[in-house]
């Protein structure tokens, strides 16, 4: 072997393993560079989303040279529950609510899903370099019709998780319910000759115009997706099953969509019953300002001119710096719905307050109640019944 050989081969071996090794290292570079799918999901309750918002954004702090994407199918459009708006809504709150810069988050509104009522969002991290994802398209039934969306609703305010991630909500269903909604309204769009029908139910126990109010909720945020109130139809569509497991609050909603000429799905004269006993319209603990209590009850009594209002609180008789502090609090808010009622022109004279007195605990007991505040229509010449309190 002559000389030239035998430095060849000297030299070759470690050139050739160098050569593999910054292959290797290539490649693997190559394989972080793929995004990587970290969660993906539909319709989940609010808790839920939170706590995958959440774990998306610790994922995206892990590595400083990563970006997060979320690419979202939803209806068109871009207000509450569309695709474009349940982006804006996610963004909002890793960035708000979470710190996150928002240069580091990335959106893809990748048109319907395959369910023009549904949503799907799914959760990427990017790898620096790494090109998009594709997303796959759908070909959603636009011209469904009939009953498109029911719902049970309830006439309260939001929980504190929903007004985090909601902004300027006034109520917190499951977020599904949100794309139900932007869902029938993008299939309303897309049919213009269409009428849309409102119709809700509620308990012969709740209050009076229960119903009507959401109706109302429903219109307004039909509006707001673009659909034109001279297309919409609010209608009652009687009372359902009593429960003990449903609250004067609580009623069931639906959204139809019909051709022109089609009938009404429901009666057209039907009408509420004016109530001829004393009835339990609300109650709240006195420290959810929810924006609703207020307007409702002004709605009812402006309605029911000759009816009183009989406002009951709860007054822990137990002697204790918390609990004398608690007392003070629940007043001072029973006198502010009163002050406000009067403000808005309800006669003194129909509106009562009543103190629930709560008697001390025996040992061992434990008192649940946070400061209920219960509000009660009595019609003329009816009187607040026993029930009303706690004890007698």
């Amino acid at each position: 072997m002559n000389t030239s050989h035998r430095i060849f081969r000297l030299f070759a071996s470690p050139v050739i393993l160098a050569i593999v090794l910054v292959s290797t290292n290539l490649a693997q570079v190559e394989a972080k560079k793929e995004p990587q799918l970290t969660d993906e999901f539909g319709g989940i309750p609010v808790e839920d989303l939170l706590a995958r918002l959440d774990r998306f954004a610790n994922e995206i702090r892990q590595d400083e040279s990563t970006n997060g994407l979320i690419i979202t199918h939803g209806p068109e459009g871009d207000g509450r529950g569309s695709g474009r708006g349940l982006n804006t809504e996610f963004v909002h709150y890793l960035v708000k609510d979470l710190g996150l810069p928002e240069s580091r988050i990335k959106t893809i509104y990748a048109g319907r899903y395959s369910s023009p009522t549904r949503s799907l969002t799914r959760l990427w991290i990017l790898p620096q370099g790494s090109e998009l994802p594709e997303p796959f398209s759908c070909s959603p039934d636009m011209e469904r019709k009939g009953l498109l969306f029911e719902t049970e609703r309830l006439e309260i305010g939001p929980p504190e998780d929903c007004s985090r991630l909601w902004v300027g909500s006034t109520s917190c269903p499951y977020f599904e319910s949100l794309t139900k909604f932007a869902g029938f309204a993008d299939i309303v769009r897309q049919q213009p000759e269409s009428r849309v029908y409102v119709i809700g139910r509620h308990f012969a126990e709740s209050a009076p115009g229960t119903w009507r109010r959401l109706a109302d909720d429903y219109i307004q945020e039909l509006k707001a997706h673009g659909i034109s109130e001279n297309r919409i139809s609010r209608m009652f569509g009687g009372y359902l099953q009593s429960s003990e497991e449903r609250g004067p609050e609580e009623a069931q909603m639906q959204l139809w969509v019909l051709p022109p000429d089609s009938p009404p799905p429901v009666t057209a004269n039907l009408e509420e019953k004016r109530p001829e006993k004393p009835r339990l319209i609300g109650q709240a603990p006195f420290w959810l300002d929810d924006e609703v209590t207020i307007p409702k009850l002004f709605d009812i009594l402006g309605g029911f001119p000759n009816y009183r209002l009989a406002i009951v609180f709860e007054h822990d008789m137990r002697e204790t710096e918390f609990v004398t502090e608690n007392n003070r609090r629940i007043f001072k808010y029973v006198q502010a719905v009163r002050s406000d009622l009067l403000k808005r022109g309800i006669g003194k004279d129909r509106i009562e307050l009543t103190k629930d007195r709560l008697p001390p605990l025996s040992e061992g007991d434990v008192r649940t109640s946070l400061g209920d505040v219960r509000f009660w229509l009595l019609p003329p010449g009816t009187r607040l019944p026993k029930e009303a309190l706690s004890s007698p």
